[in-house]
């Protein structure tokens, strides 16, 4: 099956309160910036070496007089020691206000842009109303259980492939439908399809979940000035902020300290389902031929967990993939033909030829960073004299895992990644008036199935995400090997630094206290149970920031 799938590993560290939204790989435990084969000092306190002045240098005792010199060293230590604590305390006391600074500011920002969707949504200025005529109401319960679906998936598929090298027998008593589930999923290569299920099914949530809160051209809510009307509703930021805070990143901070918990329920069986019956209908399949033709340059056997396939298993195997191929060249066909008519939801202005222009460079862009997070696992503890035969890689590498940048880099990698689906949605998703000037001349029907935008998310799914992490994982050094991804580091790096997400650990603090989910280890290894007191350092700075709200 697929190699190099996986999508997301997060690794949170209680005193960093940081999280690392990554590349989880069956049998792996989570990766952090500690096992960097290139990082010399990666701890914190590390202080820089220096031999000093002679002159500077204090006067040795005589090495003949053990008691001097022991009071010598003792003396040393303690003021070595002293000036670290006071530097470490300082620090501390700078880190924590201003990660209080970055959850109130990133609260506040998730509250007003929550607000103002709902506040399209029951003014009936989102594509739900205006396109499709669906009530309000129900455009708010729709769009709120696809918020909900979407975070079941984010955080579900860490839990699945994270419980892999668990012994089910462990969990069997204390979390039963844990057990069907991870039953299901582990069982043969399932893993596989249902990561491919998964990855098309997420993409497809994001643009129905932009359907329907999307704000329609010249809305406006509350009289808020033109600026940010423009910034938050015309351009989706308020859409983008509510859906990665609260559907994205809060279930992945929680899932994955918390597996067993977070998928103990039938809601997650069903996501697992679906998942599978995606992958079954056969269309992704096309995906097969990228994954088969990197095995023959490689001369590399794909592996499975399954006997090979009979005939009859053959023949049907190949029906789909030609199934998808044809799919897939239809939905490209379409998506091209509407953006050069200008008939998609492309802002007013832009050449059909640019808005092609930026389509291809959007796939592209999102296809490299669902590339390097596999192919930055792969490089990870390569030896350091064959990474730095390939310059450009060498440098790449370097930048992503010097200290706790590759926490950072994926954290800010799951942001652009969301915001880019976001974008390629709307240049994608089809605004022809349904029986006037069908696309292709196709009847009233098929034009209203494609104005949907699933031909659109089809298109992102195979060309812009499952096709690269083949190639990356068939080649991780070639990959790494382009001068972009060096670009590419550096922003998410930025997106990270801004805190703008920040509110994802605040809603995962108060999400896990009312939900009571417990640590794995509590059921595990039969730790001690959590009560609601704080008791990493995130969790103190968020209680601390509560408090100062209240």
């Amino acid at each position: 099956m697929v190699e190099g799938l996986y999508d997301l590993e997060l690794s949170t560290q209680g005193s960093n309160c940081s999280i690392a939204i990554g590349d989880f790989k069956p049998a792996v435990g989570a990766v952090t910036a500690e096992a960097d084969p290139y990082a010399v000092h990666g701890a914190d306190d590390d202080e820089e070496a220096s031999v000093g002045d002679i002159e500077e240098m204090k006067p040795h005792p005589h090495v003949n007089d053990l008691d001097t010199l022991e009071k010598y060293l003792t003396s040393e230590e303690k003021e070595s020691s002293s000036d670290k604590d006071e530097k470490k305390k300082s620090r501390s006391v700078i880190g924590a206000v201003l990660g209080c600074f970055k959850y109130l500011y990133s609260m506040t920002f998730l509250i007003f842009s929550v607000f103002i969707v709902m506040m399209s949504i029951f003014t009936k200025q989102t594509g739900a109303a205006a396109v499709y005529n669906i009530p309000p109401v129900a455009t708010f319960f729709i769009f709120w259980c696809l918020i909900l679906w979407l975070a079941m998936m984010e955080g579900g598929q860490g839990c699945l492939v994270g419980l892999q090298p668990v012994k089910k027998d462990k969990y069997i008593q204390s979390h039963p439908i844990t057990h069907k589930n991870t039953t299901l999923v582990h069982k043969g290569d399932n893993m596989a399809r249902f990561i491919i299920g998964r990855q098309f099914l997420v993409v497809l949530v994001i643009f129905l979940i932009n359907t329907c809160g999307a704000a329609i051209e010249e809305a406006e809510v509350l009289g808020l000035p033109s600026a940010v009307t423009f910034t938050f509703l015309a351009n989706g930021v308020a859409m983008m902020a509510t859906t990665i805070i609260i559907g994205q990143l809060t279930p992945q901070v929680n899932a994955v300290v918390c597996m067993l918990d977070f998928i103990n329920n039938y809601f997650m069986t069903f996501t697992s389902y679906v998942s599978l019956f995606i992958e079954f209908s056969g269309i992704l399949h096309s995906v097969y031929l990228v994954q088969i033709g990197f095995s023959k340059i490689t001369a590399q056997p794909i592996k499975s967990n399954e006997p090979p396939r009979n005939a009859a298993q053959n023949l049907f195997f190949w029906g789909r993939v030609l199934l998808s191929l044809a799919i897939l060249g239809f939905a490209l066909a379409v998506t091209l033909q509407a953006l050069f008519d200008g008939d998609t939801a492309m802002w007013d202005g832009v050449p059909p030829s640019v808005s092609v222009i930026v389509f291809f460079l959007l796939l592209v862009v999102v296809g490299l960073m669902e590339g390097m997070q596999i192919a930055a696992f792969a490089l990870q503890k390569m030896p350091k004299e064959e990474l730095k035969q390939s310059p450009v890689a060498y440098v790449n590498c370097t930048l992503m895992f010097a200290g706790q940048n590759l926490q950072a880099f994926l954290i800010g990698r799951q942001i652009f990644v969301a915001i880019c689906i976001f974008i390629v949605a709307r240049i994608s998703t089809l605004t022809i008036e349904v029986g006037k000037n069908n696309v292709f001349g196709v009847s009233n029907g098929l034009q209203a199935f494609f104005n949907t935008g699933l031909l659109g998310a089809v298109v992102l799914t195979i060309i812009g995400s499952l096709a690269w992490r083949i190639i990356a994982s068939s080649f991780p050094l070639a990959f790494m090997s382009n001068p972009v991804i060096y670009i590419i580091i550096r922003f998410c790096l930025l997106l990270e630094a801004t805190g703008i997400c920040s509110a994802s650990w605040v809603l995962a603090r108060y999400h896990k206290r009312i939900v009571g989910y417990q640590p794995d280890e509590v059921y595990l290894k039969g730790a001690e149970k959590h009560t609601s007191a704080s008791v990493t350092r995130c969790e103190k700075n968020v209680d601390r920031v509560v408090t100062v709200i209240r």
